[in-house]
Formats: structure tokens, C-alpha cells, sequence
């Protein structure tokens, strides 16, 4: 059988201070560990916008700069989802789920989430987290 390591959702913090940079070097300690010793394919699933200086930035403060440009490193990426159809998506899933969406919240979802479904679910399920289900349609 083949299989798969999914490591997705890492913490990746951008906040300073002697605790975050022990955090972060036992973090990059660990992965690291992980891709030397691991007898599967590890993927890493990183989600970046503008703010996170892409994809190489990303690599490089989870796994340090040596790893992070290693040979066995692979970077494949995908495009947005335009907003018009994550805006279809995302309502079908309220709708499944009989959650109440209203245009402002599905816009806000859309505009938060950069084109990434996966984000604009989650979005979805924390904000309407304690609402009440309406009719079954």
C-alpha cells in the first residue's frame, strides 16, 4: 500500500520574543527529524497570501533555510479559486449544513479567505459556530 504523511495547519508564527524562537527552533528541530527519518512522503499544505512573503519564506521559517532548499523539497501550488465560485461553494455549504449565510458574512468569508476554499470553510464553521440551524431545505 502506498501511503501519505498530510501535515497541514502548522503554527507559523510571526511573533518575536525568546519563546517564539525556542518554539519555533524545536519545530524546525522536530520536522526535520521527521523528513530524515520518515519511510513516506511528507506533505506540507501551506496556505500564504501577500503578508507571508510566499511559499519559499514559509519553507524556510518551518523548516530552517539548509532544509528548506534541499533536493528532496517539492513546491507545487495552486490558483486562487475566483470569488465567484468560492462565494457557489461556500453557500452550498451553509445550505447542506441549513445554516442561516447572509450576503455581508458570505463577503466578508470570500474577501478573508484569498481564494483558498479550504480557509473559507474553516472561516464558515468558526463563525457560525453557536447558530442555530435554520428550516431543512
Amino acid at each position: 500500500r502506498r501511503r501519505l504523511v498530510l501535515l497541514e495547519e502548522l503554527p507559523v508564527s510571526s511573533s518575536t520574543g525568546e519563546r517564539a524562537s525556542s518554539l519555533m527552533q524545536e519545530q524546525q528541530t522536530l520536522l526535520r527529524r521527521a523528513l530524515a527519518a520518515a519511510r513516506f512522503p511528507l506533505a506540507l499544505i501551506l496556505c500564504t497570501d501577500s503578508s507571508t512573503g510566499g511559499v519559499p519564506r514559509q519553507l524556510e521559517s518551518i523548516l530552517g533555510a539548509a532544509a528548506a532548499d534541499s533536493h528532496t523539497v517539492r513546491h507545487v501550488s495552486c490558483n486562487a479559486i475566483a470569488d465567484t465560485l468560492l462565494s457557489k461553494a461556500v453557500r452550498a455549504v451553509a445550505a447542506a449544513e441549513a445554516m442561516p449565510l447572509p450576503p455581508e458574512l458570505l463577503a466578508h468569508i470570500v474577501r478573508g479567505a484569498n481564494g483558498d476554499l479550504r480557509h473559507a470553510i474553516n472561516k464558515l464553521q468558526f463563525v457560525l459556530t453557536g447558530t442555530k440551524r435554520g428550516p431543512a431545505g
